[in-house]
């Protein structure tokens, strides 16, 4: 009996602490949740409006970051089937085991999984601003979720976001000093970004401070299961160290950027008003000890990090990609509203100095009260002098156009960032003016910095020439049923667009290996961005040697760094044209680059010129934007010496496409051989300068050479000698000279009277072969 007391005693006691403990989970999660009034009123708008734009703009359009984020989304879609995925470097664990069952119903389920993510992040920001006695801390989290890059990336399948909402919660739970959950976040960060184990000193030296020696464990247990599961499951143990440091001695495939790509990149990462306030927060941030220790030294040491990484390391293959900094997004949201705390509660200050009649009172505060208003002046001189600096440092390297989310324009300037810098200076000293109105400046800040972030990242902000060219081509292949044949691809984005996999019974890769092991039909999708370099190992002379191949559709991009083709293996040569005419009855005659490789075939296989032409201006009736068509009617023209005709289809070539090198070349060459010198020279001139050499291609071109040459003649003869004179020798100080480059220079040498000078050069083009130098010797240089 006393036995069954005790049991039931026992079970009672238990069921009390589990209801106890359960109470306070629960009380902790609703106290997350909760806000006083202040806040709660701008909060809730600011989640709804976030909510609502990030899930519009995800589901507006399926047009993913960058191509990262279908091929994880394979990767997800396949871990059932091969766990190895769940423990990839590349995939990283943590991101995996949270969102690979979702993903099985749909890629939807990324958009809303990571949209909660962001909204946990904000309000764990919010509460850490709040327990670091920061005003209007409801910034905090607009701050966080509408950066640009952060806004940009919140709804795909990428670990950015992942690794921000654990930086979050690590701060709030660090000010909050629950040691146990601050130290198992840390231990999950590396399993987000594995680079970011680099800031774990800043949850170590916390737990050592303040002696929670026992909470080191569940910091370390995550990457110390992470490494065993990965090798039992790799059937190697050193697998880890292989793919980190012991990718040391290989190179990095993407090259390395200058070290300081990520400094002079940040702001459009950020946005004008995080970084205009992050440079006025730096003073109160600098005399304060935590602010210093767990915002600002973390922060610039995963900058210096992802700095290295770009511009030395080899490990990780980091290609510079902006959107890798915005794991710092969390200090720098912080940062940024201390920044605006300088600044609102300077300008709130008052001082009321007593009348002149209370002569006692003066006596005795007067020093005081001096004392306030000469540090209240300094502290407003400090702010409006630091918002300057942020505003000059705009204008002097923030003044172009981001071009893609990684690359900025050389030449293409923007007056986005200095305009909103100019604004925001604006605002600080009418604030210094008017005392009142808080309100209206915290609301002026959320307008800009909403409007720039949802400008610059609309919802197919991040569709490209490369992508439009994939989606093109990915309609005519589902047309005509290839996608029902064994394909053989590399290209994400191609997948994406055709609704299949990498992991698909019918795809393949992209390999020599694979192609020589083709049956008849299949298909293969070749392009210069992953048949090569990053995915395979073929380049486009492989087919000029494997002519069983045909080509049945190609498309460049305007800018033509980038084809892709469609090509099918054949049984023989002469069923080419049977694949074409099959090709094009299934697109319906909507693929203009089928019906000019049919031309082609007309042309080069049949010798049947008027069939070509009469094929090729049907293709320019179908893709009147396909500049090879007009191109490839010039070529015709001049090889049958219709000079006119052949001007007629160059020019039309530079309408659609105004860069183009070789339509520049031919309509230089016809001038040139037509005594046209003027407009000849127009021409080369433009190739000389579009295919100047750089840092990244230091090797002149061929076409480089030749048309500076020609320039160079044209000059000569148009009696322009300091020009010519200037080309001749650039050309010789490249070694890329010819015996006719001397001859030239020793000629505008004696215009000018230089008979000694010219007869060396004479000699040089007379021992490089040209003979009539000789006579040139005989007749200048006795």
């Amino acid at each position: 009996m006393t036995r069954l007391i005790k049991k039931g005693l026992m079970k009672e006691k238990f069921i009390f602490h589990l209801s106890k403990k359960h109470y306070y989970y629960f009380g902790a999660m609703v106290s997350f949740f909760s806000f006083d009034a202040e806040n709660k009123r701008y909060l809730i708008p600011l989640i709804l409006f976030f909510i609502s734009v990030n899930l519009f703009w995800g589901f507006y359009s399926n047009v993913t970051w960058d191509d990262d984020c279908p091929t994880r989304y394979f990767n997800m879609l396949d871990a059932f089937d091969h766990p190895t995925q769940f423990i990839t470097i590349w995939n990283r664990p943590l991101f995996m085991l949270i969102f690979t069952l979702p993903a099985q119903l749909g890629h939807w389920t990324v958009i809303l999984i990571q949209t909660i993510l962001s909204i946990i992040g904000g309000l764990a920001l919010v509460h850490a601003g709040r327990n670091l006695k920061l005003r209007y801390v409801f910034l905090a989290f607009p701050f966080l979720v509408l950066q640009p890059f952060v806004f940009g990336v919140s709804r795909y399948a990428m670990t950015e976001p992942l690794a921000i909402t654990i930086i979050c919660l690590s701060i709030y739970f660090l000010t909050e000093k629950k040691w146990m959950a601050f130290a198992l976040l840390g231990g999950l960060l590396p399993l987000a970004r594995l680079e970011l184990a680099i800031l774990l000193p800043f949850w170590i030296f916390p737990l050592i401070q303040n002696k929670k020696y026992k909470a080191i464990i569940p910091l370390t247990i995550p990457m110390i299961s992470w490494i065993i599961i990965g090798g039992y499951l790799n059937s190697d143990f050193e697998w880890f160290f292989n793919q980190t440091i012991g990718e040391e001695s290989q190179e990095n495939r993407y090259g390395h950027q200058k070290i300081t790509s990520y400094i002079n990149r940040y702001q459009y990462v950020v946005g004008p008003v995080l970084f205009f306030f992050s440079i006025i927060g730096l003073p109160n941030v600098l005399k304060t000890k935590f602010l210093k220790t767990y915002l600002l030294y973390p922060f610039l040491i995963g900058l210096a990090t992802y700095s290295i990484f770009s511009s030395v390391l080899n490990m990780g293959n980091s290609a510079g990609f902006l959107r890798n900094l915005i794991p710092l997004s969390p200090y720098i949201s912080l940062i940024a509203l201390t920044g605006v705390n300088y600044w609102l509660n300077i300008s709130r200050k008052t001082i009321i100095i007593p009348e002149e009649g209370e002569k006692i009172f003066l006596n005795k505060w007067q020093p005081i009260l001096a004392k306030n208003l000469q540090t209240l002046k300094k502290a407003k001189r400090l702010v409006i002098g630091l918002g300057i600096i942020s505003v000059v440092i705009t204008a002097l390297f923030f003044s172009y156009a981001l071009e893609t989310h990684h690359k900025i324009s050389s030449d293409t300037k923007s007056y986005v960032l200095i305009i909103s810098q100019l604004f925001l200076l604006g605002l600080l000293f009418i604030r210094f003016r008017v005392k009142k109105k808080t309100t209206f400046f915290l609301l002026s800040l959320l307008v800009i910095l909403s409007i720039h972030t949802l400008i610059t990242e609309h919802p197919l902000a991040n569709n490209n020439s490369e992508r439009s060219i994939i989606n093109k081509i990915a309609q005519f292949y589902i047309a005509a049923n290839f996608n029902k044949k064994t394909t053989y691809n590399n290209h994400p984005w191609f997948f994406w667009s055709t609704e299949q996999t990498p992991y698909d019974n019918s795809i393949k890769r992209v390999t020599k290996r694979n192609l020589n092991n083709a049956k008849i039909g299949e298909i293969a999708i070749i392009e210069n961005h992953y048949s090569n370099r990053l995915g395979g190992d073929i380049d486009m002379n492989f087919f000029s040697t494997h002519k069983e191949w045909v080509e049945i559709s190609s498309f460049n991009t305007p800018e033509k760094d980038f084809f892709i083709s469609i090509y099918q293996k054949s049984e023989k040569i002469s069923d080419q044209l049977i694949i074409l005419n099959n090709y094009i009855k299934a697109t319906e005659n909507k693929d203009g680059s089928a019906i000019l490789l049919k031309g082609l075939y007309y042309l080069n296989k049949e010798k049947n010129k008027k069939a070509a032409i009469s094929i090729i201006k049907k293709a320019a009736i179908i893709e009147p934007n396909l500049y090879k068509i007009p191109l490839t009617l010039g070529k015709i023209s001049m090889r049958d010496k219709e000079m006119t005709l052949a001007l007629n289809y160059l020019e039309d070539v530079l309408i659609i496409d105004p860069e183009n090198i070789e339509a520049h070349e031919r309509i230089g060459s016809i001038n040139f051989n037509l005594e046209k010198l003027k407009k000849a020279s127009k021409h080369y001139a433009f190739i000389v300068k579009k295919m100047q050499p750089s840092k990244i291609l230091p090797t002149p071109s061929q076409i480089f050479i030749t048309s500076k040459r020609n320039l160079a003649v044209c000059q000569f003869k148009l009696k322009e000698y300091k020009k010519a004179f200037k080309n001749f020798n650039e050309i010789v100080a490249l070694k890329k000279d010819n015996a006719e480059d001397h001859y030239n220079i020793a000629m505008i040498y004696l215009l000018n009277n230089k008979r000694n000078t010219a007869c060396k050069a004479f000699n040089q083009a007379y021992k490089m072969g040209m003979t009539s130098a000789k006579d040139a010797l005989k007749k200048y240089c006795k």
